[in-house]
């Protein structure tokens, strides 16, 4: 049984680099391989960019869960923003909507991975 010393919350690049370096180190469980995997494929931003984004979203935002869930998907619009903050219940002020959704437009165009998702914006 693997004993938790700590947990955090790590964006998928993150989870993505520590895995990698397990299988450096030695071999992955079936479940680390999956893991690995989903965050290859779903992972919008590198590892540099996630300190980066860190940085700029805990300025707005002290809640570190919710920090990386925005990392994760980088909300390009209101509405996928609103769904990310909602089962938190946190109320953020239009003006930082609008620099989240700003910034993570940039960082995901940046590293286009995945088109932006075309939802309609809210008014």
């Amino acid at each position: 049984m693997v004993e938790i010393k700590n947990t955090k919350p790590i964006t998928l690049e993150e989870a993505k680099r520590i895995l990698e370096n397990r299988i450096k180190e030695g071999e992955i469980t079936f479940e680390q391989q999956t893991a690995l995997e989903y965050a290859k494929k779903f992972s919008k931003v590198s590892i540099e960019d996630v300190r980066e984004l860190r940085k700029l979203l805990s300025e707005i935002i002290q809640d570190e869960a919710i920090i990386v869930k925005i990392i994760d998907i980088l909300p390009t619009n209101q509405d996928l923003l609103q769904a990310i903050l909602s089962k938190e219940e946190i109320v953020l002020k239009k003006e930082d909507v609008g620099k989240i959704i700003e910034i993570c437009t940039e960082y995901r165009k940046k590293n286009s991975k995945q088109p932006a998702q075309h939802l309609p914006k809210s008014e």
